[in-house]
């Protein structure tokens, strides 16, 4: 879901089934945040969607957003447009914080963030063990 000017707590969430959107904003675990702290969150369903796709949050809007100790094992298929991620898809201030969290998973898409915060535009597929501590 998307949270709006709150500071949430997230920990041990897990999501194992398939989500798929056909509008804006779709993760396994949050779609937007303004404020969440989000630890030990897994995610282990295919996610699916059309831009800011994500395993487990599509994007940070400020920089109280830290993600800690996540792990994404589930595709992430962005289309063939907009941006797509295992763990982050964007974050759109510095101050956002991703460590000891890791990809193993597929991600697909035009406009591709193959680390959490990262941009590797215009590739169609790339296998991810991509690890941040």
């Amino acid at each position: 879901g998307k949270l709006m000017d709150v500071d949430a707590v997230f920990t041990l969430c897990a999501n194992k089934g398939n989500v798929t959107a056909t509008k804006y904003s779709v993760a396994g675990v949050i779609a937007h945040s303004q404020g969440a702290d989000v630890t030990k969150c897994y995610n282990s369903g295919t996610v699916t969607g059309t831009n800011y796709v994500s395993g487990i949050i599509t994007y940070a809007a400020t920089n109280t957003v830290t993600v800690s100790d996540c792990m994404n094992i589930g595709a992430v298929n962005g289309g063939a447009s907009g941006l797509s991620a295992g763990i982050l898809a964007a974050a759109s201030v510095a101050g956002v914080e991703v460590k000891n969290s890791i990809n193993l998973a597929d991600v697909t898409g035009k406009g591709q963030y193959v680390y959490p915060v990262g941009d590797y535009k215009n590739v169609a597929m790339l296998r991810k063990y991509n690890k941040i501590f």
